[in-house]
């Protein structure tokens, strides 16, 4: 089944749930667990798709010049975006942080990174802020 029919079928099946929501009546069990199922089978779908698009992509290998000398394809930028880290994530660190070390730990982390507060930080240095509040954390 392709993609698109499967979020075609998700949609329908969402539709008609929201159909029974307004009515005011409550949904059956088997009618939240076929929206269960078929949004498991869209997401191992997308995964496959994902995957099968990962492997078609060409390595590039040492006699290839044409790859150092241009910018980031299309395909690289999704990679870079997973792995830089988000403001939520830096914010997640900050929050564990204060959890098992205290208010004056977490602020004390920012201060290193010249900000009183997170939304101060820039975002290059998520990733910065992120490791140091691990280490902070013994983790």
């Amino acid at each position: 089944m392709s993609l698109e029919a499967t979020i075609q079928e998700n949609t329908a099946a969402l539709r008609d749930l929201i159909a029974v929501l307004a009515k005011g009546a409550t949904p059956t069990a088997a009618q939240v667990e076929a929206v269960a199922t078929e949004a498991k089978a869209e997401k191992a779908s997308a995964k496959k798709t994902q995957a099968a698009a990962t492997q078609e992509l060409p390595t590039p290998t040492a006699s290839d010049n044409s790859a150092s000398s241009s910018p980031a394809t299309p395909a690289a930028e999704p990679e870079l975006q997973a792995t830089n880290p988000t403001y939520q994530d830096a914010a997640g660190a900050i929050t564990k942080l204060s959890r098992t070390k205290g208010r004056d730990a977490a602020v004390a982390l920012l201060t290193k990174f010249g900000a009183a507060k997170l939304p101060d930080v820039k975002p290059e240095q998520f990733a910065a802020v992120i490791a140091a509040a691990n280490i902070a954390m013994g983790e």
